[in-house]
């Protein structure tokens, strides 16, 4: 099943204008597509703006009862730190997600410097199941994540406080005063 984002609202619209150019922004021009699709009798599997061969490698990957993500280091660190027995689990690239959030900032002309993340930061790792009669969801967010995403806002700060200055390092050339 396929479901394609649609804004509603004329060219008159400055809302639904808006609304338009945020999600081409952040999808390309047809929107976000979202897909839906029973793999087996255990699966179903969801892809929001994937490719095809995400998608043919996900599929595959799950009728060959593959498990290629809890191969990266970074969820192994997450996942040892969350229960095993859980009905789903949902993982939240923070470093990702600020960089997206930090390079949109900049085409809307904010002048926000880019974020200097180390790369492959553990992600935030969510579990849902069950534990006696009761529903369980877990929630676990690793220090170094926390210490890079610190680091970087700090270092931000300080481009965004003392920017490059004409003819220095860092800066456009020219500078100075005319008489």
């Amino acid at each position: 099943t396929q479901v394609q984002t649609k804004v509603e609202g004329g060219e008159n619209d400055p809302t639904a204008m808006q609304m338009q150019q945020a999600i081409a922004m952040m999808y390309g021009p047809g929107g976000a597509s979202q897909l839906f699709g029973k793999v087996d009798e255990k699966h179903l599997l969801t892809g929001i703006s994937v490719d095809d061969a995400t998608l043919t490698a996900a599929i595959g990957s799950i009728k060959a009862n593959a498990d290629p993500l809890s191969k990266l280091v970074e969820l192994q660190l997450v996942n040892k730190n969350l229960p095993h027995q859980r009905a789903a689990a949902f993982y939240l690239s923070v470093d990702v997600l600020a960089n997206t959030v930090v390079d949109y900032l900049g085409k809307m002309g904010l002048g926000i410097p880019p974020l200097q993340l180390k790369p492959n930061l553990p992600p935030i790792g969510f579990t849902a199941g069950s534990e006696g009669s009761a529903f369980r969801g877990d929630c676990f967010v690793p220090t170094d994540l926390l210490a890079g995403l610190v680091a970087a806002g700090m270092q931000m700060q300080m481009k965004m406080r003392n920017p490059p200055q004409p003819g220095g390092p860092g800066g456009p050339a020219g500078g100075g005063v005319g008489m």
